[in-house]
């Protein structure tokens, strides 16, 4: 009988770890409340929101149709929402009362009904 050598190669091969080793924002859990608000012609919804005085809060900023604005002079807010993406802004109330925020750009002819009312309470 002949005896048959054969070279056996290894191959090793390396396959990355498909778990990032960092942590997704969408994962982090927050105990920050989200208030979501949609701009359209020519309303806020909701129209009104109420937040806690000294209370960090996201309000995350919709427009339905076209670029619309939000001032809140009394609370420092401005935010601009464009058409078709989100606009993010973080508060956190200092003052308690009502405070009426309005649309600053011109967006037709019931643009100045465009109206939110931010009640900040104790």
């Amino acid at each position: 009988m002949r005896c048959i050598q054969s070279a056996v190669m290894a191959v090793a091969l390396i396959v990355p770890n498909p778990m990032p080793r960092f942590v997704l924002h969408a994962q982090v859990k927050s105990t920050r409340p989200v208030i979501t608000i949609h701009a359209r012609r020519y309303q806020f919804s909701p129209a009104n929101i109420t937040l806690k005085r000294g209370q960090p809060v996201k309000l995350v900023f919709v427009s339905d149709d076209i670029t619309h604005s939000l001032t809140v002079t009394d609370l420092g807010l401005e935010v601009r929402i464009k058409k078709n993406r989100s606009s993010d802004v973080f508060l956190t109330p200092s003052k308690v009362g009502n405070f009426q925020g309005v649309c600053s750009i011109y967006c037709g002819a019931g643009h100045d009904q465009m109206k939110l009312v931010i009640h900040v309470e104790k």
